[in-house]
């Protein structure tokens, strides 16, 4: 499996980089400082591995959040939706409501949305955790 390169065009003084996709076919007749390639990136560098302007690297997401992540989004929002739709007697109770086929629709309904919607927040809220990191550099290799 080939891996997608990008090269470093310049280097943040927060350490971060930013990079372009390197396409070795196009790169090589291009004879250009990258200027005209309009597709900028800003990744992480928390590797601390050694670039520079001009060098190829890899990137990635934080696997550990991702593989986290993955089946929170899944499993989080049905298991609640499930939950809901189980105890309905109890919340029509709490909540002083008839329970009718319609209460039991919203409440399953609302189980659902309700940590859709709180999962998406903790994402923009994490913005850290899902930036791009540098993974590989071609002058660590």
């Amino acid at each position: 499996m080939m891996k997608k390169q990008f090269m470093v065009k310049e280097i943040l003084s927060s350490g971060d980089a930013l990079l372009i996709p390197f396409d070795k076919d196009g790169c090589a007749g291009c004879g250009g400082s990258c200027s005209g390639c309009r597709v900028v990136i800003t990744a992480k560098n928390k590797k601390n591995l050694p670039i520079k302007v001009g060098c190829l690297v890899s990137l990635n997401y934080s696997t550990s959040f991702q593989k986290v992540f993955n089946v929170a989004t899944l499993v989080v929002p049905i298991i609640c939706a499930i939950l809901c739709f189980v105890f309905t007697k109890p919340l029509s109770q709490l909540f002083n409501l008839p329970l009718t086929e319609n209460f039991k629709s919203v409440a399953t309904l609302m189980g659902f949305v309700i940590p859709a919607i709180l999962l998406f927040v903790c994402t923009k809220c994490t913005k850290t955790l899902t930036e791009l990191q540098i993974t590989e550099s071609s002058l660590s290799s």
